[in-house]
């Protein structure tokens, strides 16, 4: 969906993420922590200087759903 809209698309966090959509978590995968390591990596970065911005799944499909109509 995010590449559909023109975004580049990672497979990880580094200092040159602007955005970490922040999916629905199954807690069974996440070994009993309740975020994934991508999200924990980008809080990280977040206190060093980046500015990266967290969005829940269902805000950005809403978003997304905004400028497509």
């Amino acid at each position: 969906m995010a590449l559909g809209q023109g975004c580049a698309v990672g497979s990880g966090v580094t200092q040159k993420t602007t955005l970490l959509v922040v999916g629905d978590q199954d807690l069974a995968r996440l070994a009993g922590k309740e975020k994934s390591p991508k999200h924990l990596k980008a809080e990280f970065l977040i206190l060093k200087g980046p500015k990266i911005r967290l969005l829940k799944e269902g805000d950005f499909i809403a978003l997304v759903g905004h400028f497509t109509q």
